[in-house]
């Protein structure tokens, strides 16, 4: 799926209209963004990586008070950055060849030499403007939700369709190689892979992909990015008829991702939501089970924006055109899908095609939650 330039100057515009007002508060002239999830926020859509174990990439934004905006870049990324990446929207090109750093420094600081600024890869004589960013990602354009839901149904059949795909003595890194294909092949891009088999899937909240080969169940939890925006799903495969234990484990698992989808309203106080699924968690006789791992968050740009807490201030809310993906789990088992607040409730948008799925009923709706997959 492609999103026109005339899609993404709109969304750009509305991004602009944002920043500006945190600007003239705070007093700036000019704000840098390099951060990967920064660039992606403020270009609608764009993508400044080369590196994927970098959150930084390898061209800035500068947008300035006065309605300039430059693309900081070098000689070597500056060609695909402007044809591919940012052509027609806008930007003003200001490169450096790649052998000075000198000449890095002295083109960014006289850029920068008559104003207050903020950034958020800490450049000099700069302010941080991070601890802002999340508060202005988190509000989703119409733009950003139609991306988003284009994105949740990838993922959601990419995981779907590899799990069905998986057979007992497939190592944990077969399958996380056969995730990550399915989605690279859809455009998507896997942030996050995380693939438990057995006595892993029950002693570790974030098992990365090992060469232990399935037996009896394995689960995949994928994270996967386009256009800069971040979804979650986990989805769990079991090779004949599970114990009465872990299915009452299970059972309750969803139950917790219930409550919290359910309390995820507009207005409500995220901390209010995590009490919820804190609650849910004694009514089902796991009390302490919330402890061993996050419970999840809101999302957007970021894996989480951050991670919703007992401390969470009250003052943080849920807000209609926010993503959450929470993620409760229980030694052994794990429910995880991401969602979009509306202001008719929760929409899953991960969802895959033909799983099997539990019916929760709880605080007057019923939800939705992926069971196992169970092969003979």
């Amino acid at each position: 799926m492609n999103f026109d330039r005339v899609s993404q100057l709109d969304e750009t515009a509305e991004k602009r209209a944002r920043l500006l007002k945190l600007m003239k508060e705070r007093g700036w002239g000019a704000v840098v963004f390099t951060r990967r999830a920064n660039f992606a926020w403020v270009s609608g859509g764009s993508d400044n990586h080369v590196r994927h174990g970098s959150d930084m990439g390898v061209a800035s934004l500068i947008i300035f008070l006065d309605g300039r905006k430059v693309v900081f870049t070098s000689n070597i990324e500056a060609p695909r950055i402007m044809d591919e990446e940012l052509g027609g929207l806008g930007f003003e090109l200001v490169q450096y060849q790649w052998f000075s750093p000198r000449e890095r420094a002295e083109a960014l600081a006289s850029l920068l030499r008559t104003t207050k600024s903020a950034s958020d890869d800490g450049t000099p004589g700069t302010e941080d403007i991070e601890p802002w960013m999340p508060g202005l990602r988190m509000r989703l354009s119409r733009h950003e939700l139609a991306k988003y839901r284009w994105l949740g149904k990838a993922t959601g059949s990419g995981i779907g369709d590899v799990c069905r795909k998986i057979t007992r003595g497939m190592s944990e890194e077969e399958i996380a190689g056969m995730l990550f294909s399915a989605l690279q092949a859809k455009s998507v891009k896997a942030t996050v892979m995380l693939v438990a088999a057995d006595d892993r899937l029950t002693k570790y909240r974030h098992p990365i992909p090992t060469p232990e080969k399935v037996k009896h169940a394995v689960m995949l939890v994928v994270c996967s990015k386009r256009w800069g925006l971040v979804c979650s799903a986990t989805r769990i495969v079991g090779f004949g008829k599970s114990s009465p234990d872990l299915r009452r484990k299970h059972e309750a698992c969803v139950f917790v991702d219930a409550a919290f989808i359910a309390a995820s309203r507009p207005g409500t106080p995220m901390v209010e939501v995590f009490e919820k699924g804190r609650t849910a968690y004694a009514e089902r006789g796991f009390p302490n089970e919330w402890r061993h791992h996050h419970q999840g968050g809101p999302t957007g740009y970021a894996e989480r924006e951050f991670t919703v807490n007992p401390e969470t201030p009250k003052e943080q809310k849920v807000e209609a055109g926010m993503a959450f993906a929470w993620n409760p789990s229980i030694a052994g088992t794990k429910s995880e899908d991401t969602i979009l607040v509306t202001t008719k409730g929760s929409e899953i948008i991960t969802t895959s095609p033909g799983w099997p799925m539990m019916k929760v009923a709880i605080a007057g709706k019923t939800v939705l939650r992926p069971d196992w997959l169970v092969k003979a």
